[in-house]
């Protein structure tokens, strides 16, 4: 099928490359080394095409500040709940600070306490959703 348009691919059949976090990260710090380099040599080098090159650029903001704690994924998929996400967050890592003890229904208490304050409607608290 070569020369052909399919929904995975492109019609030159370029492999679909998907950077992680950190490689983006990389990306944008080569290029701040680098300023020179055009987005053709940038793509090549990590496997992209120029478009992607451009796109990731575009945020180079955001993908400076990505931690190697947070940048093993590759896709930036946002919660449903970022505002829930963010006062956990704060919580369990103030939690940790004071050597408190944190458990799955623990979280799942807090969770729905602080939905409730926010006034999400709907929130399961599962703990099968939570990853730690």
């Amino acid at each position: 099928m070569e020369g052909t348009s399919s929904r995975f691919g492109s019609k030159k059949g370029r492999k679909l490359v998907t950077l992680t976090n950190i490689q983006k990260k990389e990306l944008c710090e080569y290029k701040n080394a680098n300023p020179s380099k055009t987005y053709e040599e940038i793509g090549n080098k990590f496997g992209i095409g120029k478009s992607t090159v451009g796109d990731i650029l575009g945020d180079k903001a955001k993908w400076l500040a990505i931690t190697e704690s947070s940048g093993a994924t590759k896709r930036d998929r946002g919660g449903e709940w970022p505002q829930l996400e963010e006062a956990l967050a704060i919580w369990i890592d103030n939690a940790n600070r004071a050597n408190n003890t944190i458990t799955g229904s623990i979280i799942c208490q807090k969770a729905l306490d602080y939905a409730r304050r926010l006034e999400i409607i709907g929130f399961p608290a599962s703990q099968v959703s939570i990853n730690f």
